[in-house]
């Protein structure tokens, strides 16, 4: 963490010089297939969710042999259901032979109970660090509705509790993620309660319209879902207060996660009255997207293909006339309030607003 201020000033001057940084985060959505038809994400209706073609954890070796990628420290994965890719433990095991990653957050649904547990032994037994969120929109059968698909509370709350049973709170950092709409936004209390009977930390996060990412459509919408007056007042009070819920203040890594959960919140409400201002980008300069079949992406708002890594290497993309225009674009933007887009941002850029 010492060398960090130091490291991120670089990032900065760099960007003002349309120079990218070695990133030190990524994020890595592993797949787009999903078990789930949630209500308001359209990852399981795309025309190709790129299932034939998602990189294996040979190509992902060749990606991580680019010197670019040297002091990658984080990697966030999602999809999709990560959980679905039968070779992901393989290829977070590539990541940690290859290149000095500290922590891998991971965001699941939770159905997956079983493979998600053995997953969980297995990583404790390598060593890793990993931060689990299971997202969890409401309570019983109001979740199945939001979730499309009956059981996936049961099976949500048995993967906490299965995970609880064999892990002791140091092996691995479990928390809730919660998506608010107007439908569920009186459930937040109940969601947080769900969190403190687990000792788990608890993240809710106010739904986005539109990001073509997860659209065949190719839709973009950069708002917040629309929320009624009260739903607007009850998401303030609640994501105000007692939040982020329980992050063990035990080190420098969880008081700064602290501060960034607590940042990117106020974000959300501000944005949320309209006293929104455009945040500082650093997508491609310090922190990147990956698609499940190699394609490397601005954001997830601008998904045109800058390249691919099974046909070309990370810096190689890097140096295109096209990913040029793209750095230039990126500094003009932020006008999103995507917490995997402006987490990193923020951190990378000094805190800068």
């Amino acid at each position: 963490m010492i060398t960090y201020p130091f490291r991120f000033c670089v990032n900065n001057i760099k960007r003002m010089f349309n120079i990218p940084s070695e990133p030190f985060l990524l994020n890595y959505s592993v797949t787009f297939r999903c078990n789930l038809d949630c209500k308001y994400c359209g990852v399981s209706r795309l025309k190709n969710n790129y299932s034939q073609e998602e990189l294996s954890r040979r190509e992902i070796s060749i990606f991580l042999d680019d010197k670019k990628l040297r002091y990658l420290d984080v990697v966030v994965v999602t999809g999709g259901e990560p959980f679905l890719k039968d070779d992901l433990a393989e290829i977070i095991l590539e990541f940690k032979k290859k290149s000095p990653v500290k922590i891998f957050h991971i965001t699941t649904n939770g159905f997956l109970t079983e493979r998600i547990v053995d997953s969980m032994r297995f990583f404790r037994s390598k060593g890793l660090k990993i931060d689990l969120k299971i997202s969890i929109d409401d309570i019983g059968d109001r979740h199945d509705a939001l979730r499309g698909k009956a059981g996936s509370f049961q099976k949500a709350v048995l993967t906490l509790s299965s995970l609880r049973k064999i892990m002791k709170k140091n092996d691995i950092f479990i928390g809730i993620n919660q998506t608010i709409y107007e439908e569920n936004s009186k459930s937040i209390p109940e969601v947080k309660k769900l969190a403190h009977e687990f000792d788990v930390s608890y993240l809710g996060f106010i739904g986005l319209k539109m990001r073509p990412l997860y659209s065949s459509s190719g839709e973009c919408d950069y708002a917040l879902t629309d929320l009624s007056e009260e739903s607007r007042d009850i998401a303030r009070d609640e994501l105000s207060n007692n939040y982020p819920g329980k992050i063990k203040l035990n080190n420098f890594s969880d008081c700064l996660e602290k501060i960034i959960i607590q940042h990117y919140t106020k974000g959300q409400l501000d944005l949320l009255y309209n006293k929104h201002k455009r945040h500082r980008c650093m997508n491609l300069f310090s922190h990147f997207r990956l698609n499940p079949n190699g394609d490397i992406l601005t954001c997830s708002y601008d998904t045109e293909v800058l390249g691919n890594i099974k046909k070309e290497s990370y810096s190689r993309i890097l140096k295109k006339e096209f990913t040029k225009e793209k750095l230039n674009k990126v500094k003009g933007c932020g006008r999103c309030w995507l917490g995997c887009e402006v987490t990193p941002s923020w951190v990378s850029s000094l805190c800068l607003a």
